[in-house]
């Protein structure tokens, strides 16, 4: 994964994009905030600030945003 367990606790509160490779709600790109990590899923506010579980195993892509 791009984007390890171990790694997810460093982008906590950080801006990201991730895609996954199965949708999850009905979409397979989220733009937001990641809050943390919970068993195995990634906790991510989205933009509308709706939390949700993203299962690590689904991410196929996920990268920082800069924030200004």
């Amino acid at each position: 994964h791009s984007l390890p367990a171990m790694g997810v606790v460093s982008f906590a509160g950080r801006w990201a994009k991730i895609v996954t490779s199965e949708p999850v709600g009905r979409q397979t790109a989220f733009a937001g905030r990641v809050k943390g990590i919970e068993g195995d899923d990634v906790l991510f506010e989205s933009e509308g600030k709706k939390l949700i579980k993203l299962p690590l195993r689904l991410i196929s892509r996920a990268r920082l945003e800069v924030e200004f």
